[in-house]
């Protein structure tokens, strides 16, 4: 039960940064030479995610609302290697905290 109350959390969660983003109050960085990527993708360690001249805060959440705030450095390893295994949402912010980009991020051995 109580996972799954975690669980409509997190998709209200998701659906409001989502909403922002399709209503104009934040936007969705695409540029024009890649597309924004997070990698490796399943992590255990670390992460990267490619080059975004706008971003100034890297936000990582779980399901369980457990929450890593990085300052962004371009060609960054973010350590996520105490963080539990599963599926984490990896919010890119701009410096008013604007939402530039969510990415889906794999911490652990991934299951299918």
């Amino acid at each position: 039960m109580e996972r799954g109350v975690l669980l409509l959390v997190f998709m209200f969660f998701a659906f409001i940064a989502s909403s922002q983003q399709r209503m104009g109050f934040g936007y969705s960085l695409e540029t024009e030479q890649a597309e924004i990527k997070v990698f490796p993708n399943p992590a255990t360690d670390y992460f990267q995610i490619s080059h975004i001249p706008q971003a100034k805060r890297v936000v990582v959440r779980n399901i369980a609302s457990s929450v890593r705030t990085f300052s962004y450095v371009p060609n960054s390893q973010y350590d996520i290697a105490d963080l539990p295994a599963g599926e984490h949402s990896v919010v890119v912010l701009d410096e008013k905290g604007k939402i530039l980009k969510v990415l889906r991020l794999q911490v652990g051995a991934y299951r299918p």
